[in-house]
């Protein structure tokens, strides 16, 4: 669930669906996919300019129903490439990483695939493992 996504359901009030007994309606479902989508502009809006009531803030809000229940996911034993395609061909922010017994044990971001951050992380890797490998070269 994306800030922009939290931000709708807040300024929609998603709450009272759930304070009420009520299934959330289809048409708000739709909103909510539909906040997600498009030109990022509001997405750093403050929180502070949803005028949110000092009750409001007491609110809880159950995300379940907004969830994607099927996400993509990567095993930890995945091929950097494969990351990396799906990243670059699926538009991915994040990825959650699931071990053996698809217990989640990492996310990976768009960040972590970039080239530049990938060429210095392998870099610094063999590096430490050059310095590690010099029999008394202790420093």
């Amino acid at each position: 669930i994306l800030r922009r996504h939290l931000l709708f359901l807040i300024s929609s009030r998603a709450w009272e669906y759930e304070v009420l007994g009520l299934a959330v309606p289809i048409n708000d479902k739709l909103a909510f996919v539909a906040s997600g989508s498009g030109n990022a502009a509001g997405e750093d809006a403050p929180v502070s300019s949803l005028h949110i009531s000092d009750e409001d803030r007491d609110q809880l809000l159950d995300l379940r129903p907004f969830m994607d229940p099927c996400p993509f996911l990567a095993n930890e034993l995945m091929p950097l490439h494969r990351v990396y395609r799906l990243f670059g061909g699926l538009g991915l922010r994040h990825l959650p990483v699931v071990d053996c017994r698809e217990q989640v044990v990492g996310m990976i971001t768009r960040k972590d695939v970039l080239p530049d951050i990938i060429e210095e992380r392998v870099l610094a890797k063999s590096q430490a493992r050059q310095r590690a490998e010099r029999p008394g070269d202790r420093g």
